[in-house]
């Protein structure tokens, strides 16, 4: 039983090894954008996924599967902390708790980067209210205040909450 356990285990620590490197790999592929695009060496890395760069959808995908790569690693790294502790340790659920914790914030700043994102697309569209520039950049203002601070209250609240 322990010999298949570890043999498990082991194999579990070469996939998250496997998935880490993967997404290391695409996460750090800004160089290619440099090859594929001469124009963009004289901007930031970022500027690669603008929306007038020719291949701004290959480095939105790739952002897309890092994010992927590394939800599905840390899920398998909790899975094997949760089977390795012992039942009578609260181990595995503050494993569970962090987990939970980590996937609100991640979900929380998605929402709130969307947002900056609509932001100004409807400020190159000039959509509505959105006309008037003065307008956009209070609605940016206010989403940088929010967005921040709630970020800041997640974290904080685990620093604030106190363990029985």
């Amino acid at each position: 039983m322990k010999r298949a356990l570890s043999s498990i285990i082991s194999s579990d620590r070469a996939n998250i090894t496997f998935l880490m490197l993967i997404a290391g790999l695409l996460y750090s592929s800004w160089p290619l954008g440099y090859w594929l695009n001469p124009n963009a060496a004289k901007g930031l890395a970022s500027d690669l996924e603008a929306l007038h760069q020719p291949f701004n959808w290959l480095f939105i995908a790739l952002d897309i599967l890092t994010g992927l790569f590394v939800a599905i690693a840390c899920f398998k790294l909790s899975q094997i902390v949760r089977a390795n502790s012992h039942p009578k340790t609260r181990l595995g659920l503050w494993v569970g708790v962090v987990g939970v914790a980590s996937f609100g914030i991640i979900v929380t700043l998605f929402i709130f980067f969307n947002c900056f994102a609509l932001n100004q697309y409807f400020q190159y569209r000039q959509v509505g209210k959105w006309k008037d520039y003065l307008y956009g950049e209070r609605v940016y203002i206010t989403l940088s205040f929010v967005a921040k601070s709630a970020l800041a209250w997640q974290i904080f609240a685990g620093a604030l909450a106190q363990s029985h």
